[in-house]
């Protein structure tokens, strides 16, 4: 597992952003999504969209800030194995162990599902 310092490289993005977040709206019908399937980059999706401009910050300069404790997540550094996140099988096969090892290490945990 990397060091915390490793994943405050590339601090060099802006410190925040001004974007458009879209949210949607309670009309008491609700929602869905539709996506063509894995590897699919066609998604269709129903509700009224609400957009909010909002500020989103930079967090990797405060990453010592964060812990899991207080904040309920903290940055860690991971190097995954997996060569291909198309390929479901390797993604069961390689990424689950490794987040459920990554996780029992990081909170104690005696068990993990993914």
């Amino acid at each position: 597992m990397a060091d915390v310092a490793e994943v405050v490289r590339g601090t060099d993005a802006p410190d925040r952003i001004e974007v458009t977040l879209n949210y949607l709206l309670d009309t008491g019908e609700t929602p869905w999504t539709w996506s063509g399937g894995p590897g699919s980059t066609e998604v269709k999706s129903g509700g009224e969209r609400d957009p909010h401009q909002v500020t989103l910050h930079n967090g990797r300069p405060h990453v010592r800030e964060f812990a899991l404790d207080t904040t309920g997540f903290r940055f860690i550094g991971h190097d995954t194995r997996v060569k291909d996140f198309y390929d479901q099988a390797e993604i069961k096969r390689v990424y689950y162990p490794e987040m459920e090892a990554l996780i029992k290490a990081e909170t104690g945990a005696a068990r993990v599902i993914v």
